[in-house]
């Protein structure tokens, strides 16, 4: 954009409100690339297609362009009723002109109320406020045994992720055992797996949990089993954000509330009690 206004003004300096119109127009550009890559990827990355600005009034601009302003094969070009439209009023067509807001559908926050309600949660690419208090801690109450299958160990962040299921399960206080069933790994991985999952075993014991692990080649799915009679199938496992690397930076580092997700399902069902479950 730099170089767009240079040529611009190429003496001066553009006044704020010529400095907006440039700005608009870059993102407007931008947009298109984005709308026309969600068109043709065939999962949920590029949705979130909205580009905004803060104008010079401190106002919060979000840039269409005319011919997709009201297009749904454009804004869903996938025929999932679980993508969300953006509507705007048509009363509102002078958007761009006036910087109003109105009539913008923001994407919801994933209800907090899903205590003991079986259902699918359909995860899209990129959505956030999805951690494990939300996921899980309202199916865990009363729960004394905890058995989960989760074949991929051998990266950090999957490690990582482990532990932090099992902060949930010593938060809640009920439950007496954890197991899980995990693969091996080439001989080295193995070795590294078994040292961490042996350091995990010792801090569960100090919260009065069991932590009980077995290695297996043969899982044919990822799931928890609850002792309280619920079920949760993950598609992705725990493993459901995407892999930030090594920036410490970016947000959801530390809070998993807004660590952006992958696109995933997580089924949950009631079962009947497993008497292995003990």
């Amino acid at each position: 954009m730099l170089g767009f206004m240079k040529l611009l003004f190429p003496t001066g300096e553009p006044t704020p409100e010529e400095f907006d119109e440039i700005v608009e127009y870059a993102l407007e550009v931008r947009r298109r690339v984005k709308e026309q890559l969600n068109k043709r990827k065939p999962d949920e990355e590029y949705t979130c297609i909205n580009m905004s600005y803060v104008n010079c009034r401190g106002e919060k601009v979000v840039v269409y362009y005319p011919e997709s302003k009201y297009s749904e094969a454009t804004q869903t070009p996938r025929k999932s009723a679980d993508v969300e439209i953006l509507r705007e009023n048509a009363e509102t067509d002078d958007f761009l002109l006036s910087g109003g807001l109105s009539g913008i559908t923001e994407k919801s926050v994933p209800a907090r109320d899903n205590k003991w309600q079986e259902k699918t949660l359909n995860i899209l690419y990129g959505d956030t406020g999805y951690n494990y208090e939300v996921l899980f801690v309202g199916y865990m109450e009363n729960v004394q045994v905890i058995e989960s299958q989760e074949p991929y160990l051998v990266h950090s962040y999957q490690m990582n992720n482990l532990v932090r299921f099992a902060e949930i399960v010593a938060k809640t206080g009920d439950c007496k055992q954890f197991k899980l069933t995990t693969k091996t790994g080439e001989t080295i991985e193995e070795k590294r797996i078994q040292e961490s999952l042996e350091q995990l075993k010792a801090v569960l014991a100090e919260y009065a949990v069991d932590f009980e692990y077995t290695f297996s080649e043969l899982i044919p799915d990822r799931f928890i089993h609850l002792s309280n009679g619920w079920e949760i199938t993950l598609g992705r496992g725990l493993h459901i954000y995407q892999n930030q690397g090594r920036n410490y930076f970016l947000m959801g580092t530390y809070d998993q509330a807004l660590k952006p997700c992958l696109e995933c399902k997580i089924d949950y069902k009631r079962m009947k009690y497993r008497q292995n479950l003990s």
